[in-house]
């Protein structure tokens, strides 16, 4: 992959790659992360959205507090 295909801004998660250069050598480049840059924001709306639900039915009494936990450790 090349230098200018794989680099992304995003200061909150960086990694390090290692890529072909413009001058065909290869090294390390720090870029941002591609999944972070642009599915984090949906996770935690997702996330949310699931809290809200699981508390809406510990409420009503259809599940218990054990499993309200349980469901948040998985996701």
């Amino acid at each position: 992959m090349k230098e200018k295909d794989l680099y992304i801004e995003f200061a909150p998660q960086q990694s390090v790659y290692y890529v072909e250069k413009e001058d065909s050598s290869y090294g390390p480049i720090v870029s941002g992360s591609h999944l972070s840059a642009n599915y984090l924001d949906d996770y935690w709306l997702k996330r949310k959205n699931l809290e809200a639900k699981l508390r809406q039915q510990i409420i009503n009494n259809e599940i218990s507090p054990i499993f309200y936990y349980m469901t948040l450790q998985e996701s």
